[in-house]
């Protein structure tokens, strides 16, 4: 049960009490693990119906069970934090005091920090602080079908079975480790098979070899029962240098990643149905906060010396424990990273960057820092200005770059981002609990490190971005903190998404960079902080949208409200306290 669930005994146990409490509180039926299964399967019954139906509905389109059971817990609490009309009429709601609300200010100053080190002020975020409130008394509470060509190869590992002394080509005469894996050259229509139940406890997969676009390299699972699990636990370490200073002076470039899984300068392959851990020993002040901590990914992508990467996909993957550094936000840190570095001789190799990019159907849970980012690149200083070439794109961007059906929780900066990307496609994807690490009490050792803000699903240095379908929830207070953010790109358009209790609000427009951008027919409730941040961009279209708006939370952000935009046709709706 625990492993289907990927989640450390403790943390089920606390699930199945909240369960419990939601069961005497009349808001769960059936409050065992075969409800919750049971309602998964019908839940996503629904979600396929709904699409054949061609229904509106926001989010992935099929939930894993681990994916389920985050979901449910965190529909569970906002029901609560904001009192739905279900918990209402329990009875059992708690008032907040004034009091009460000034006095988990003043004893949680860490948790309003700015970024220059300067806070909210207690009058700026009273609408913020009675549902933080409320979560916490809460929480206390407990509550493809490919070719395979005539040489092909199949490559067994079992952890359970095998050995290394074997072959590995049959399932009886499996390998049992990763490293037989490293050690050996993949060639197209090649397939490496974990099997089901197993564990491979201080290893990884280093990959460098590629496939052919008829005939991918595959990396999947073969047997019955839970996906094989890689726990990395700090192994797999390379050097990533991206040849030149970033964007920003204080991001860090260069330095050593640890990453469970890392494709380096391959192409056409397929990352598929494996479970991804990255975790650091629990050392008080290394799990969180030490500036120096390393760099740690659960899949790690580069391209470098080879020119455009083609046929990169990821699918399936339960990734989740893994404890990067959260001050390094171009590093290869989180959940998925795929980056683009300086190479050795671009005049020979040509430009590093993708082609073909597909990131889904994966759940990702408790890393830090990214949750999903995909293309940050060494060529960043071509993409200057407000209006973006599309030929600029087509020699140092990403192309075809398609990022959907994921869910991330409880990353501790961003949730899910594409970069320097054309016309990338962003559809059906979940966050919540997004960053939770980007306040005083965990991000206290930043040096001259900036970077303390994070949105939930947004693009950098994109062009004619497409986002919709998506649902952003819970994403934590910060400079930024929103569900939606139009950052430094052109021609961004969300629609159709949905976002609720964001404590940074709705959607930001973010600089004078960030032109063209549409926001349409969308669903906002109950966003708190502002609903809108217009900071500094030249215009913006809002149209045609709904929002919830609680008594006495602005509509416009305060102090982000510096830009141009034109509403249009919006719908705002007042919600009571």
């Amino acid at each position: 049960m625990q492993q289907k669930y990927c989640i450390k005994q403790e943390c089920l146990r606390k699930a199945q009490g909240a369960f419990l409490l939601a069961h005497k509180m009349g808001l769960l039926e059936d409050p065992s693990m075969e409800g919750l299964e049971a309602r998964r399967q019908n839940h996503n019954e629904k979600l396929k119906m709904m699409e054949q139906e061609e229904k509106l509905f926001y989010g992935p389109r099929y939930f894993s069970a681990p994916a389920y059971l985050q979901y449910e817990l965190t529909r569970l609490k906002l029901n609560f934090v904001q009192p739905s009309e279900a918990v209402r009429s329990t009875g059992l709601c708690p008032d907040v005091t004034e009091q009460e609300k000034k006095e988990f200010y003043e004893k949680n100053m860490d948790l309003f920090g700015r970024y220059f080190g300067d806070l909210f002020t207690y009058e700026a975020i009273m609408g913020i602080i009675l549902p933080m409130r409320r979560c916490h008394r809460s929480l206390r509470n407990g509550y493809g079908r490919m070719h395979m060509t005539s040489l092909s190869k199949t490559y067994y590992v079992s952890s359970k079975t095998g050995n290394d002394s074997n072959d590995g080509l049959t399932s009886e005469s499996a390998f049992a480790s990763l490293f037989a894996i490293n050690q050996r050259s993949l060639q197209p229509g090649d397939h490496v098979l974990l099997e089901r139940g197993s564990i491979f406890c201080g290893q990884y997969l280093q990959v460098t070899d590629s496939g052919r676009e008829d005939a991918p390299v595959v990396i999947g699972a073969y047997g019955e029962g839970d996906a094989p699990r890689i726990e990395a636990c700090g192994q797999g370490i390379w050097y990533q240098n991206y040849g030149a200073p970033l964007d920003s002076p204080t991001h860090v470039y260069r330095g050593y990643v640890s990453s469970a899984v890392l494709l380096y300068d391959a192409e056409y392959i397929i990352v598929e149905d494996l479970e991804i851990t990255n975790e650091a020993d629990k050392i008080i002040g290394e799990y969180y906060s030490l500036g120096d901590k390393m760099n740690r990914t659960g899949v790690a992508v580069v391209a470098k010396d080879k020119g455009v990467r083609h046929g990169i996909t990821l699918r399936n993957l339960l990734i989740h424990d893994v404890n990067g550094n959260v001050y390094d936000k171009h590093m290869n840190n989180g959940g998925i990273y795929m980056t683009a570095l300086r190479p050795e001789n671009e005049e020979l190799t040509g430009v590093a960057r993708y082609k073909d990019v597909t990131v889904e159907g994966c759940f990702v849970y408790q890393v830090s820092r990214w949750g999903i980012a995909v293309g940050y690149t060494y060529a960043h200083d071509k993409f200057q200005g407000a209006e973006l070439d599309e030929e600029i794109f087509l020699k140092y961007g990403h192309e075809n770059m398609l990022i959907r059906d994921n869910y991330v929780k409880a990353a501790g900066g961003d949730g899910i981002t594409s970069m320097y990307a054309l016309r990338p496609l962003i559809e059906h994807n979940m966050t919540d609990s997004i960053a939770c690490e980007i306040n005083d009490r965990i991000y206290s050792e930043p040096g001259n490190r900036l970077g303390k803000v994070a949105a939930a699903i947004w693009p950098w240095k994109c062009k004619d971005a497409l986002f919709r379908y998506n649902e952003g929830a819970d994403t934590r207070l910060n400079q930024d903190g929103m569900a939606y953010d139009a950052d430094s790109g052109d021609g961004t358009i969300y629609e159709y998404n949905y976002s609720r209790q964001n404590e940074g609000g709705c959607v930001m427009f973010c600089l004078q960079e960030s032109i063209h951008n549409t926001f349409r027919n969308n669903v906002s409730f109950d966003d708190l902080g502002g609903t809108i941040s217009p900071a500094e961009n030249p215009d913006a279209l809002i149209k045609d949208n709904t929002f919830y708006v609680r008594k006495g939370v602005p509509f416009v952000r305060k102090n982000m409200d510096g830009g141009n935009y034109t509403l249009e046709k919006n719908q705002i709706v007042d919600l009571e306290n």
